[in-house]
């Protein structure tokens, strides 16, 4: 199976899901990550038994696969506390399961302040257990996504986060959009997580200037653009991901002005690109 495009909803709650679905048909992607974000319809508090059919049925009828949910939180609160963040993982693996969704994407979210980061750790990797005995139990499989800011940010510490949990239900989520943003080698973490990688997200950004690689991320010195339209060599990276046998859902993540005319543009981009590596 080759490496099939899809989209993120998590930019646009608001654009009625029966619209979104037609607007990636015609623009040609294979598949849609629905969010579960507050806000969203793919929240558990806001998913009923009938709305994740007629989601379902959306999405078949415009030929696209889910292919995950969007489910990042915080997952320690002060204390340290993991309670509130691994109910709403296990009700996302049950939200997943009605829509017929085979990961749920999650990040570990930041080190609580006033927090002993050991404690916190600890308490991190045990609800990972948790969640991902749960996720396991119905056949979904949690993918965690190394992100800027969070606990499990480098691909050392998302590596050691895995081995430690050590459960075929927990696995990874590559969005090198986070290594270009703070200026890391993001084909260096690939190399590293490769293994583990079961869905991906593609970002593009507009550089102004050259990160300090401190780990520290600028706001003012990306813009978020459509793939193709900005600095990160995003073919290289698709030939990467080729080359360590990936052949999942890439799923755009669009966080701009204009998602409807992005999503257009970064479809005629990357379709090319697609097609070249078969």
């Amino acid at each position: 199976m080759a490496i099939r495009l899809g989209f993120c909803t998590a930019p646009c709650p608001d654009i009625e899901p029966g619209e979104l679905c037609e607007l990636l048909r015609h623009a040609g992607y294979r598949a849609i990550e629905l969010c579960a974000w507050t806000g969203h319809p793919c929240h558990p508090d806001a998913l009923t038994a009938e709305s994740a059919r007629t989601l379902r049925a959306q999405a078949e009828d415009a030929g696209l696969a889910v292919s995950a949910l969007a489910a990042h939180t915080t997952w320690v609160l002060p204390g340290p506390d993991a309670s509130w963040a691994l109910e709403y993982m296990k009700r996302c693996v049950d939200a997943a399961v009605a829509l017929g969704a085979p990961y749920v994407v999650t990040g570990t979210g930041p080190f609580p302040r006033d927090t002993d980061r050991f404690a916190a750790r600890d308490a991190l990797v045990g609800a990972l257990k948790e969640a991902a005995e749960a996720a396991n139990g119905s056949g979904v499989v949690l993918a965690l996504e190394p992100h800027v800011g969070h606990m499990g940010m480098t691909w050392e510490s998302v590596l050691g986060l895995l081995t430690t949990v050590d459960a075929d239900a927990l696995r990874v989520n590559f969005g090198a959009g986070h290594y270009f943003a703070l200026g890391l080698d993001d084909r260096a973490a690939l190399r590293q997580l490769s293994a583990y990688v079961v869905h991906v997200h593609l970002r593009d950004y507009r550089r102004h200037q050259r990160p300090l690689c401190d780990l520290q991320l600028d706001p003012a010195n990306l813009e978020a653009v459509a793939l193709g339209e900005g600095d990160y060599d995003v073919a290289g990276h698709l030939d990467d991901l080729d080359a360590w046998g990936f052949d999942g859902v890439c799923s755009a993540e669009l966080f701009v002005p204009d998602v409807r005319a992005a999503l257009k543009r970064s479809a005629q981009h990357i379709q090319p690109l697609l097609e070249r590596i078969g």
